[in-house]
């Protein structure tokens, strides 16, 4: 009777681990909430394991910018560490090794649906928003460039 106590509580603990340790921002997403847009990486030298990340988010319902910061920290935590390294892609008919990468910085737009209507900008890495600076309003505006090309696309 002991054991099959023991193996019970086992059993609800897995449970509550699997549905209580989703990240909150897997569950925004999960509610409609937001979707990405656009995910890039940007390889800061050739030769670099360290790369940055340009990422475009829909916020397709009201998003507080805590929720939006949530969406940023689970990127760092769960997607920016999959790198695939150590898996082997084919390569101009050759098999090639994926390294590991480190992200060292993400540049982030939030937008009102699917609008260019950007609702906020962030610069994100280790857990933390760095302030925007006016140099990094240049890149910024590069990456709107860009998310609308690719929107223009995506449309033909």
């Amino acid at each position: 009777m002991k054991n099959l106590f023991q193996l019970v509580i086992l059993a609800v603990l897995c449970m509550l681990c699997i549905t209580g340790c989703q990240h909150k921002a897997e569950i925004l997403k999960e509610k409609g909430i937001w979707e990405e847009r656009r995910e890039v990486w940007v390889q800061k030298d050739l030769n670099s394991d360290q790369e940055e990340v340009n990422l475009s988010i829909s916020v397709l319902r009201d998003m507080t910018e805590e929720e939006m910061l949530q969406v940023l920290d689970y990127y760092e935590k769960e997607i920016f560490t999959d790198t695939g390294a150590g898996e082997k892609v084919n390569f101009g008919g050759n098999e090639v090794e994926i390294k590991a990468r480190e992200v060292t910085m993400c540049y982030a737009i939030f937008y009102k649906g699917n609008t260019d209507e950007v609702l906020k900008e962030f610069k994100y890495a280790d857990g933390k928003n760095i302030p925007v600076t006016k140099e990094d309003e240049a890149y910024f505006n590069s990456m709107k460039m860009d998310d609308q090309i690719a929107s223009e696309s995506e449309e033909e």
